[in-house]
């Protein structure tokens, strides 16, 4: 009985820890390649997932990092100023961030990655994002969030960026 209790939990285990599947698709109207990868929804309520995406078009590849918000009680993100990125507690890279209402008290702030960014990508061992927000509903006072990114996520994230 033991063992198979002890499988069990080994397999549900590993499917927990399975990653998320990448997608592409090519929008015909402007002849781009749209290649993204949505992270597993993670436990806490803040932040609910990520979307790494990555849209080549003829002229340029871009790479946009979205974050949406479930939580409607606190953590709202703020638009007074950018996300920031620290990149193996050294280097700081700021990244102009938009926000975008969704549904129903959900919010997505999305972020341009610069090349330089990408460029490093391969050497990242830790990315720690500071998130403006206010920190409850009627807040009028920005507080930050800080959120390190999981390895795994930034794993995905290599594969995308490696694929054409």
């Amino acid at each position: 009985m033991f063992k198979k209790l002890l499988f069990f939990c080994l397999c549900f285990l590993v499917m927990n820890i399975a990653n998320a599947e990448i997608q592409q698709f090519t929008n015909s109207f402007d002849n781009t390649m749209h290649i993204y990868v949505i992270s597993e929804k993670t436990k806490s309520q803040f932040p609910r997932f990520f979307v790494f995406r990555k849209i080549i078009s003829p002229e340029s590849t871009k790479y946009y990092l979205s974050i949406q918000n479930n939580n409607i009680m606190s953590k709202y993100f703020s638009n007074m100023e950018n996300i920031k990125l620290k990149i193996n507690d050294e280097q700081l890279y700021v990244s102009p961030t938009k926000i975008s209402p969704l549904s129903d008290r959900t919010n997505q702030a999305t972020i341009l990655l610069d090349d330089s960014l990408i460029g490093n990508l391969q050497n990242i061992q830790k990315m720690v994002l500071q998130i403006p927000v206010f920190m409850e509903e009627f807040s009028r006072v920005e507080s930050y969030y800080y959120l390190e990114v999981p390895q795994s996520f930034i794993s995905e994230w290599k594969q995308v960026i490696a694929m054409e």
